[in-house]
């Protein structure tokens, strides 16, 4: 089936369109944070905690939140996370100047209450497509994603020209506006609780090859976390700061162009790979293609080598979420569903955090290219455990006699 034709699907475009409207904040808060942290005289190392705080508030919410999607109803979790998440965001240009540590914790709730709108989504995926047409909507998704992290920022710079509290306020009113539109679908409000037997107080992280899956997920948001701080490091030492944001915004026009790849042409990997060596495969070629933007500052000079060697290492990173998004929909558990989509969240949000902190040590050092070398060994190394697994799944059989 065509992209178009899926987009057709009765309840496809709306769903996707609702989700997101509510999700586009997830790529303004950190910068609108910041910016609101800045126009309202306090120093980066506050601005830094505001935006640090609602990522860990994230981090820790979207399974939560995605276990009360599983274990209740998708449709009320959606409603009151999101008025939430509005009324924290809101509230936080009315809170006086010197609060800042009031301001730290309501950052923290709005990130804990987000709206679990990416897991709900993809829980219903497999609802809405045929089994053949699952990981064209898993790549589509992955595509919008990007567009979401692209299109964000760009909606801070204009809503911050009323105001340092703009882009707060618009972020507040859509995840409003989304998560109201979403919850509101016919597709959402029939969704009940899902069928599960005995609930385990671990969810999906009772399934070994799902805590594997998320490692290797946290070891990629390391290698990717690395790039912002990195990209302005590099800017630096050439004397030209809008590098810096050429280079991430090359990385993501690249991860856009491969989200639309895969797709309008699903099953980039060949076929005869199995879909449990995808993963690996897929990580490994994340690895290596941010190999030139560790080489190509020692090579050469030019900005333009840089800005490509950035557009090149975002290509794959959409190919490998849909894979995670393919093995989560086969490997969790009953009844964790929209939970185990939520930890992919969070595994990146952790790697990422953690690439970060790793490449401004080795930054203020003066040895920026060891951040992505470190980050692309460890990536590796991931890729390397994750065939491992696989390997060991696929001989198990064979030493119990099994002839399959």
């Amino acid at each position: 089936m065509h992209l178009l034709a899926l987009l057709r699907r009765p309840d496809v475009a709306p769903l996707l369109s609702a989700a997101t409207l509510g999700r586009l904040p997830l790529g303004m808060v950190p910068l609108a944070l910041v910016l609101f942290a800045r126009g309202s005289g306090l120093d980066f190392g506050a601005a830094g905690t505001l935006a640090a705080a609602w990522s860990l508030g994230l981090a820790v919410g979207t399974p939560l939140l995605g276990r009360g999607a599983d274990r209740r109803r998708p449709a009320p979790v959606l409603l009151a996370s999101g008025l939430a998440a509005a009324v924290a965001l809101a509230v936080l240009p009315l809170l006086p100047a010197h609060a800042t540590g009031v301001a730290v914790v309501v950052a923290a709730v709005a990130g804990l209450a987000t709206p679990p709108l990416e897991p709900v989504l993809r829980m219903l995926w497999p609802s809405l497509v045929d089994a053949a047409e699952l990981e064209r909507a898993y790549a589509l998704d992955a595509a919008i994603q990007e567009v979401i992290f692209v299109v964000g920022p760009l909606v801070v710079a204009l809503a911050v020209l009323a105001g340092a509290d703009g882009g707060l306020l618009v972020a507040a009113a859509l995840v409003l506006a989304g998560t109201a539109w979403t919850a509101g679908l016919g597709v959402v409000r029939r969704r009940g609780p899902a069928e599960a037997g005995a609930r385990h107080w671990a969810g999906p992280l009772q399934a070994p090859a799902l805590v594997a899956l998320y490692a290797g997920i946290a070891a990629v948001g390391a290698l990717v976390g690395t790039l912002a701080v990195l990209a302005a490091a590099y800017a630096e030492s050439r004397g030209s700061q809008g590098l810096a944001a050429l280079i991430v915004g090359a990385n993501g026009a690249g991860a856009l162009a491969g989200g639309v790849a895969v797709a309008v042409r699903p099953g980039l990997v060949p076929r005869r790979v199995p879909a449990p060596l995808r993963v690996p495969l897929l990580t490994g070629t994340l690895a290596l293609a941010f190999v030139p933007l560790a080489v190509v500052p020692a090579l050469t000079g030019a900005d333009a080598a840089l800005v490509g060697a950035a557009v090149v290492s975002g290509v794959p990173l959409p190919a490998f979420l849909t894979a995670c998004y393919l093995d989560v929909d086969r490997l969790a558990p009953a009844g964790t569903v929209a939970e185990a989509f939520g930890w992919i969240i969070t595994a990146f949000l952790l790697g990422s955090s953690a690439g970060s902190a790793v490449a401004g040590v080795l930054a203020r050092q003066g040895r920026p290219a060891w951040a992505f070398a470190i980050g692309i060994a460890v990536v590796l190394v991931a890729a390397a455990g994750l065939a491992a697994r696989v390997g060991v799944r696929y001989r198990a059989p064979l030493r119990t006699g099994d002839g399959s």
